[in-house]
C-alpha cells in the first residue's frame, strides 16, 4: 500500500511550480502602484482563469472597462495583444502539467479547458510548433539536464 505521507518527485516539481508562481502573482501586486486598477484586476482574473478560454470582452466586462481600453493597457505594460496575452497565460499553465504531471494529454486538454484532444493539440502546436507529446519530450529532457 503507497504511504498517503509520499510525496513523489513528479508531485514535488509541480508543488515548487505552483508556489513559484503564486509568488510570482504576488511580486506583481507588489510591483504594480504604478499601473492603473483596471488593469491589475485584469491581471489577477486572468492569471485565476488561465486554464480556460477567455475572450477580451468577458475580461472588459470582469473589470467595468471597455475591450478597447483594456486592449491599449495591455499593449502599453505587456507589449502584447490581450489575447496574445491569454494564450500564452494559458500555454504557461499548460507547460507546467506537460512538464511536471504524468496526465494524459486527453486529462491535460480537459483541465485546460478544451473541448477535445484535437483542439488542446492544434492550440500547443501553433504556440509552440510542437506537438503535445513532442513538447512534453522536449521539457522533461530540459529539467531532467537542471
Amino acid at each position: 500500500p503507497k504511504d498517503k505521507t509520499f510525496i513523489t518527485e513528479t508531485e514535488t516539481l509541480v508543488l515548487k511550480h505552483l508556489l513559484a508562481g503564486l509568488f510570482s502573482v504576488y511580486y506583481d501586486k507588489q510591483n504594480s502602484q504604478h499601473f492603473p486598477r483596471v488593469f491589475t484586476q485584469a491581471l489577477e482574473y486572468i492569471q485565476k482563469n488561465q486554464k480556460r478560454y477567455m475572450k477580451v470582452s468577458e475580461v472588459a466586462a470582469h473589470v467595468n472597462s471597455s475591450a478597447g481600453y483594456l486592449s491599449a493597457l495591455f499593449r502599453k505594460y505587456k507589449n502584447m495583444s490581450l489575447k496574445k496575452f491569454f494564450d500564452s497565460s494559458r500555454m504557461e499553465y499548460i507547460r507546467k502539467y506537460l512538464a511536471y504531471s504524468d496526465l494524459t494529454m486527453t486529462e491535460i486538454a480537459e483541465s485546460s479547458g478544451f473541448e477535445d484532444v484535437y483542439s488542446f493539440s492544434r492550440f500547443v502546436k501553433t504556440q509552440t510548433g510542437l506537438a503535445p507529446l513532442k513538447l512534453r519530450n522536449k521539457l522533461k529532457k530540459e529539467e531532467s539536464e537542471k
